[in-house]
């Protein structure tokens, strides 16, 4: 059996978006929204069996990612016979996954930890609280903020999407986004993303006006009942205490109702993985590279990190 990949379509986000549902842990990586944003950048292509969508990127390199759909349904070993029959590998597989392939496939095997894709998990009602010690300075920078600056807090709509066009716009250039890979490739999504708002049921987002104009905004995705993902938080750091301010509006006025927010991966940053350390994660959604040789094949083995 040969699977039939193509080029992700917006009219085929809801047969996606039903593999991802029944997916049974769900990063943040693999949500309809994101996959949309940055298809295009990576080259995207999917293909659908019975349960499974399989995932493969062809920029800046070839790769599959892990799989979305009800692991628990498959018989991986004959599964991954039949379409891989050379072996593959997979990469951003989440914990849960890992942990069904290494029972179902034994020694044939191979699992690498990726800690520079693990996903930051916290939880809604103490990011809105910032209680304690450990949330001081978060909690005086929030309070600074609110005393310093006149400002209004709206959702994200229709209405207000140009104006966020034209704010990520100037934080591009004031970050001189032209001259990083990594900031150009995420503006670009960015701009994806808004430029199909309307044709995403679960996004969600909030932005705050200093004087009338429009100094952060943050995008989310709701991606099961008791969670959402943050996937784009942006604000002008002239306004002292304006991230803090953002992510707590957001998560106060827009998300109560969840239990929980995935604030995606740090990517090996180490400024970035302080930052979300800093927030005190309640757990992570944890990722591996997994390869799968069949018997007969040279291979490394199984490796301990689970």
């Amino acid at each position: 059996m040969e699977l039939e990949f193509h080029a992700p379509e917006i009219a085929e986000k809801d047969r996606y978006g039903s593999f991802y549902s029944a997916t049974p842990q769900r990063s943040s990586d693999f949500s309809v929204v994101n996959i949309y944003a940055w298809s295009e950048y990576g080259k995207y292509e999917w293909a659908f069996t019975e349960h499974i969508c399989w995932l493969r990127l062809n920029y800046p390199d070839h790769q599959y990612w892990a799989p979305v759909g009800d692991w628990t349904r498959v018989n991986w070993k004959k599964e991954l016979r039949n379409l891989f029959p050379g072996g593959i590998t997979f990469r951003r597989v989440p914990d849960r996954l890992a942990i069904i392939l290494r029972d179902s496939l034994g020694e044939d095997l191979e699992i690498i930890e990726d800690r520079n894709e693990w996903e930051y998990v916290y939880s809604v009602p103490h990011l809105i609280a910032l209680r304690g010690n450990s949330y001081h300075g978060k909690k005086n920078l929030l309070n600074q903020f609110i005393t310093s600056y006149s400002h209004e807090y709206e959702e994200i709509s229709e209405k207000n999407l140009e104006e966020i066009l034209l704010m990520q716009k100037e934080w591009c250039s004031w970050k001189r986004c032209d001259g990083s890979k990594g900031l150009k490739t995420e503006h670009d999504a960015i701009i994806r993303t808004l430029g199909n708002w309307k044709e995403f049921d679960n996004i969600m987002g909030g932005l705050i006006r200093v004087d009338g104009k429009i100094v952060a905004y943050t995008i989310g995705e709701k991606i099961d009942p008791s969670m959402l993902v943050i996937h784009y938080e942006k604000g002008i750091t002239d306004f002292r205490g304006i991230y803090q301010a953002m992510n707590q509006f957001f998560l106060s006025r827009s998300a109560v109702d969840f239990k929980w927010v995935n604030r995606e991966q740090d990517v090996g940053s180490p400024g970035l993985r302080r930052a979300k350390l800093s927030y005190h994660p309640d757990h992570f959604v944890k990722k591996y590279i997994l390869t799968w040789k069949p018997s007969g094949w040279e291979h490394g083995g199984p490796v301990t990190g689970m």
